[in-house]
Formats: structure tokens, sequence, C-alpha cells
């Protein structure tokens, strides 16, 4: 599948960049990229890296997990439109489903009082 994606490296050390002697192992970086949408929108990334912070810290392993939100605009107003959009999209079809459910309420309280009148009569 197209939607994982692993990269594996090592940075080169170059004369003096590393002052304390150490050598940078051959395979020290590690990420791991997972598509959760086919259009690339959200990913999941976690990575595994070596670095060299100074001269007391030394080697360090930095380790992490990322979800990752992709969304291409050409103007800032395309982007806030975008973001704004979906969730007023959201907003709009959960106040339908409201709507539905306080009509379908309504009816059966009204089917509920005619049943009543009819037992009385």
């Amino acid at each position: 599948s197209d939607r994982l994606t692993v990269k594996v490296g090592s940075d080169i050390d170059i004369q003096g960049s590393n002052p304390t002697g150490q050598q940078t192992p051959l395979i020290g970086n590690v990420s791991l990229e997972y598509k959760l949408s086919e259009d690339g929108r959200y990913i999941l990334r976690g990575f595994r890296r070596n670095e060299f912070e100074n001269v007391v810290d030394g080697q360090t392993i930095v380790s992490g997990i990322a979800l990752i939100f992709t969304l291409e605009f050409n103007e800032f107003s395309e982007m806030w439109d975008a973001l704004f959009k979906k969730q007023q999209e959201e907003n709009d079809e959960e106040d339908e489903n409201q709507d539905k459910k306080e009509a379908s309420k309504n009816k059966n309280a009204t089917i509920e009082e005619t049943k009543k009148q009819e037992n009385k009569n």
C-alpha cells in the first residue's frame, strides 16, 4: 500500500562536527509515516532520531509521535473558509438531526394524545 512510508538513515559527520569522538550509528534515524486518509490530508508519524546536543549532554535520542494535518491553499482566506466551512457543515448537520428528533417526538406525543382522547370517548 502507498499509505506507509519508512525512512531510515543517519547524518554523516564532517570533520570536527562531533567533538566527543563518538561514531554516529549507521542506522540511527528511523521515521514511519502512515496516511490516515487516502488523499494524505491526515498523517500519523512516529520517529526516533539521534542528535548531538553539546559537549555536556552529548548524544541524545529523541523519539516521538505526531499527527499531521495538511491543507493546500493559495490565499489565507481560502484556508479559513475551508476550515470554518467544514465546521459550519457539521454544525448544520447536527442542527438538522436535532430538528428531526424533535419533530419525531412531537409526532409521537400527538399520536399518544389522540389515542388517549379516543380511549376516553
